[in-house]
């Protein structure tokens, strides 16, 4: 969740070569709203992250847990989440780093500037993590767990493992020039292996790497796609909304074992994606038609902020359930489930603006320039 899933500020305008663009699309322009939808899907995947880690995984985690019941609707929006929001990530990297990368085969700069803005959070951040954890938990500490905290996938650090896998072999295959094609069906085969028991330990890193692949598919016709969607009446755009909240739930209903979760993403995974596109798109809208702006800026801005949310939400959230059993004792769900994913939100933003922000070493390992 960094400057490999969105693009930077002013991504280069004409880079994309002509073939994929229609010659009367404003490639500009395009570009210019990518960049903005991008983060904006970024913002909104990692609301979707917190309030489906404060929810729980299963009746063995979060609030399923805490209330020991599957929830009701909260729950029904948990399995939602849980099938989609990180598909999008990943998806979301790979049109990032195929629009907004192009020509960066230099090993020079992507070693040394672009690849530590992975793996410092990485490296700084799992063992206080795991620490934290631990202490919760009453689990004893050392330092050879502290270690394994890296350079093993650790509760949420998985996703920094596997992003960090799916740039470098993307680098590396564009390096050779290796097609496109040729890239996505290698993709393909290493996340059907990884189904096998024999490849199980490579799943989180082959799995994941197929969404960030299917991303730089995508980047060749969604321009194409953009335009005829602007064209489009928005009563369509509903319609294909609730065609993708269907597949997503009925995927889900049809394979309901915890165990086939990595199977029901595949199906669920893209029109997720598809799903935060035509919502960024009605925020945009909206925000322009009622003039306030900041409504879908603000979505943008935690799209932005997604690194620093993402490896801070677990201390607020687990700090203020802490306090609620504490001093209050168990409160009606829905309270509970908001009051945990708005400090699972907020906290991390202004943590960063009194704390992070003002201190460049800190900045730069969270993943900042």
């Amino acid at each position: 969740m960094n400057s490999q899933i969105a693009p930077p500020d002013n991504p280069p305008a004409n880079s994309e070569p002509p073939s994929l663009i229609p010659s009367d699309y404003d490639t500009t322009s395009f570009k210019a709203r990518l960049s903005d939808t991008l983060y904006w899907i970024r913002g909104a995947a990692i609301a979707l992250v917190v309030m489906g880690h404060v929810i729980g995984f299963d009746r063995d985690s979060g609030m399923r847990q805490y209330y020991n019941s599957d929830l009701s609707w909260l729950g029904i929006l948990g399995d939602g989440i849980n099938t989609i929001h990180m598909p999008t990530f990943f998806i979301a990297s790979g049109l990032a780093t195929d629009f907004f990368s192009r020509g960066v085969d230099n090993y020079r700069v992507f070693f040394t500037k672009k690849l530590p803005r992975l793996l410092l959070p990485l490296v700084c951040w799992a063992p206080p993590f795991f620490v934290f954890q631990s202490l919760i938990k009453t689990q004893p500490i050392d330092l050879a767990s502290i270690a394994s905290a890296i350079y093993e996938p650790y509760q949420i650090f998985w996703f920094l493992h596997a992003l960090i896998f799916a740039v470098v072999l993307h680098f590396l295959t564009r390096t050779i020039r290796m097609s496109k094609w040729l890239y996505f069906g290698i993709s393909g085969v290493l996340m059907g292996l990884s189904f096998l028991p024999s490849f199980g330990s490579f799943l989180i890193y082959w799995y994941w790497n197929f969404f960030f692949a299917l991303g730089i598919i995508l980047s060749g016709p969604l321009p194409k796609a953009d335009r005829w969607l602007r064209q489009t009446p928005r009563s369509v755009w509903g319609v294909i909304g609730l065609l993708c909240i269907a597949i997503i739930f009925t995927a889900k209903a049809l394979l309901p074992q915890v165990s086939q979760l990595f199977v029901v993403r595949l199906f669920s995974g893209v029109p997720g994606f598809v799903l935060l596109y035509l919502l960024c798109g009605v925020s945009r809208r909206t925000s322009d038609r009622i003039a306030l702006p900041f409504l879908h800026s603000s979505v943008a801005y935690l799209g932005i902020m997604s690194m620093v949310i993402y490896l801070f939400h677990g201390y607020f959230t687990r700090f203020s359930s802490l306090m609620i059993t504490k001093f209050i004792g168990q409160i009606p769900s829905i309270g509970y489930f908001l009051i945990l994913s708005t400090m699972g939100i907020v906290a991390p933003l202004v943590l960063n603006r009194w704390i992070l922000k003002r201190n460049a070493f800190l900045s730069y390992i969270t993943g900042g320039k």
